[in-house]
């Protein structure tokens, strides 16, 4: 058996540690989030396809936690049945670009998402939508939040501006939102397994980082009681900003 320590140097396994629970703290604070910002981070450090991979395990548990405590799972499954359904289409196609495609490009990607996403929820625009337009839209949204994740491994757009404008309630959100997250990170987590793009080391350094990723949460849980969260989000969302406009400048460097 390889051990993982042949493949990652103590360096990249403390970056790892630090990006997943930098990620489950967010996640525990505002309930979304894990995936994003961990790719981020990676991608900005060891690289985006070394990263994407070591987050995904970490991510399931993140997003088992939060859906555990949210309720809503069989009436939000229903409800965006479609979304979820189109989803994995998506990230097929989004995996086969990224495993195609130079990885600066994927990241200068992964770059612009994020700005967008951050600025779209710092102005928090206030719109909602039809029932009719809902399910409407139900298709295209769960295709390009498909492709987007499978290009990127961000899996918030444009699904989290969709699921914000319907009338739900925030548990409701929570647990849709999860419920998407869950879906794309077992898509993705097969691709690329299929792919070949997981190794075993790659396994054991991820299994760790479920403690990590379980005791985060649990903190960023405790601080919410404390402190104003969209305070907290709003900081976030400054800094995920800058890490875009890094991730999405190295291509031009």
């Amino acid at each position: 058996m390889v051990s993982p320590f042949e493949t990652y140097s103590l360096y990249e396994i403390a970056v790892i540690a630090a990006a997943l629970s930098t990620a489950a703290f967010v996640k525990g604070v505002t309930g979304l989030g894990f995936s994003t910002v961990a790719v981020t981070l990676l991608a900005a450090t060891i690289g985006l396809r070394d990263g994407i991979p070591v987050v995904i395990i970490p991510s399931l548990a993140s997003n088992m936690i939060v859906m555990s405590s949210a309720g809503h799972f069989r009436e939000m499954i229903w409800r965006f049945r479609v979304l979820y359904i189109a989803a994995p289409l998506g990230i097929l196609a989004g995996l086969t670009i990224l495993l195609t495609v130079d990885e600066e490009i994927a990241a200068s990607v992964l770059g612009v998402t994020l700005i967008s996403y951050c600025v779209f929820a710092l102005l928090n625009p206030r719109f909602r939508i039809t029932p009719r337009t809902e399910r409407r839209l139900a298709a295209p949204v769960g295709f390009s939040t498909g492709l987007i994740n499978g290009v990127t491994g961000a899996q918030i757009m444009p699904v989290t501006p969709y699921l914000l404008s319907v009338p739900l309630q925030p548990n409701q959100i929570v647990q849709a939102l999860n419920c998407s997250f869950t879906i794309s990170s077992l898509t993705f987590f097969a691709g690329l397994i299929y792919a070949g793009a997981v190794r075993l080391e790659t396994i054991l350094i991820a299994l760790p980082g479920i403690a990590i990723t379980f005791a985060g949460v649990k903190l960023g849980e405790r601080v919410r009681a404390r402190i104003s969260p969209d305070y907290f989000r709003r900081v976030v969302l400054f800094l995920m900003i800058g890490l875009g406009a890094i991730l999405s400048l190295r291509v031009i460097v």
